[in-house]
């Protein structure tokens, strides 16, 4: 979680969605899901800031960024599971996604199972590269969907009202 509240990468992502709104939330929440490494929970946290501000409504930040949270982990699950293993490493390498990655996150995910979906979304690795792991592993879509929609919307949730709370408080960081 380190670098969240950066003051210039949360400038920056203030003007983004200054610009492009809740299809900026919805896209920023959606690509670090599919394997890119990109900060969304910031996305989300910034989201929050602007809600508190009055700039956005609360619950329709939220409702976004679970959705595009969603969507991007459900993208990543079925590359992983249509593309397996050799899919994941050959265009994967370019995001970051490595042998030793791939192997750690596969087998969090086949010891943990139903665990591993939910707390996927608080583990900076496994956020990235775990729900490739998940369809890789061929875990059940079935249960992938059920604790992949529970923990997005724990950790969604949790970070707008964090950005909401802390809004007066960033915004004097930035300013």
């Amino acid at each position: 979680m380190e670098g969240l509240l950066d003051p210039r990468t949360v400038g920056e992502i203030l003007a983004l969605i200054e610009r492009y709104g809740y299809f900026f939330v919805l896209i920023g929440a959606m690509l670090q899901s599919v394997g890119l490494p990109l900060p969304a929970q910031t996305v989300l946290i910034t989201a929050g800031v602007m809600a508190g501000q009055g700039i956005l409504d609360p619950f329709l930040a939220a409702a976004v960024g679970i959705s595009g949270a969603v969507l991007g982990s459900q993208l990543g699950y079925f590359i992983g599971r249509k593309g397996g293993r050799p899919f994941v490493l050959r265009w994967g390498r370019h995001l970051g996604a490595t042998e030793e990655r791939l192997d750690r996150a596969e087998g969090f995910f086949r010891k943990h199972e139903r665990r591993a979906v939910f707390a996927a979304r608080f583990v900076p690795v496994l956020k990235t590269f775990g729900y490739l792991a998940a369809g890789v592993i061929k875990m059940p879509h079935a249960i992938f969907f059920r604790y992949d929609l529970l923990g997005t919307t724990v950790w969604a949730a949790a970070s707008i009202l964090a950005g909401y709370f802390v809004s007066e408080a960033v915004m004097s960081l930035i300013e």
